[in-house]
């Protein structure tokens, strides 16, 4: 069984150590392969975003180094899709689990102090 949701992450910070290794030990509890894939943004010297074209990337989602190497920022919209017996129960956990900013909401060290 196939099964993919799109979702956006709203934590400050983006896509950093901890929820990455959130989604990832979630991604790790289903015998569904996990993949998570996204456009690729790259930044200039002074900061500003370079869209080159319409490059994706996609990443094993049960993978903390591949997810990490993705750097995603907050406001990132990840495609993730799910191959297996458990795909569709995997995706609307991982789907629930980005737009609740992996569970970090009110965690006041994602907070941004400025």
């Amino acid at each position: 069984m196939q099964a993919e949701a799109r979702a956006t992450i709203h934590n400050e910070f983006g896509l950093h150590m901890r929820p990455s290794t959130r989604f990832q030990e979630a991604a790790s509890r289903f015998a569904s392969t996990v993949s998570v894939t996204v456009d690729v943004v790259h930044y200039t010297a002074d900061g500003v975003v370079s869209r080159t074209g319409p490059e994706t990337v996609s990443v094993n989602a049960k993978s903390l180094l591949e997810l990490m190497g993705l750097g995603l920022p907050c406001g990132t919209e990840m495609l993730i899709q799910a191959n297996g017996p458990d795909a569709q129960e995997a995706i609307t956990t991982l789907a629930a689990l980005v737009e609740d900013w992996f569970g970090l909401k009110n965690d006041p060290s994602e907070i941004s102090k400025a």
